[in-house]
């Protein structure tokens, strides 16, 4: 392939350290991430490093707990609530999304007035509950299993089976 791409945007999944690192390197260019839904996006990440802002001028993202209610910024919330501001053909009013993510209470050194996503941490509906060893259950999330498969190197594919 003979192409020099100046960025790469990625989005849809998490992006790993391990693959923003690989990707740098094999394209030697800037790698940036968005996030958002095929009905809205609604944040990317800042130029400075500090996390994804909302995009909220075009949108609402409410993070909620299990119970939709909101969860102060710095708490981890089991959900996102999504309401769309430009959709005026179908609205998108308060729309579940079961990602889990923490909002940073800080302000961001870039001057951007809207707030950050500091950690998404996947989907509440992809935890798996194991048998801990002293009874009871653990929840798990895949995305652990990511970062320590990832750091081992040799590893081209993987698949978790829960039964």
């Amino acid at each position: 392939m003979h192409i020099s791409p100046h960025i790469i945007a990625t989005g849809g999944e998490a992006l790993t350290k391990e693959l923003r690192q690989r990707l740098r390197a094999v394209w030697q260019c800037s790698v940036f991430d968005i996030y958002g839904t095929t009905e809205g996006l609604f944040s990317a990440e800042c130029s400075f490093g500090g996390g994804m802002h909302l995009f909220e001028d075009l949108g609402i993202v409410d993070v909620v707990d299990e119970h939709n209610c909101p969860v102060p910024d710095g708490t981890l919330g089991h959900k996102i609530l999504f309401t769309s501001l430009f959709s005026f053909t179908q609205p998108i009013i308060r729309y579940e999304i079961s990602d889990m993510v923490t909002l940073d209470p800080e302000p961001c050194p870039c001057g951007r007035p809207f707030r950050r996503i500091s950690s998404i941490n996947g989907r509440s509906d992809d935890i798996l509950y194991l048998q801990g060893r002293a009874g009871g259950q653990v929840a798990v999330h895949p995305i652990h299993f990511w970062d320590v498969l990832e750091s081992c190197g040799d590893i081209r594919q993987y698949q978790v089976v829960h039964e």
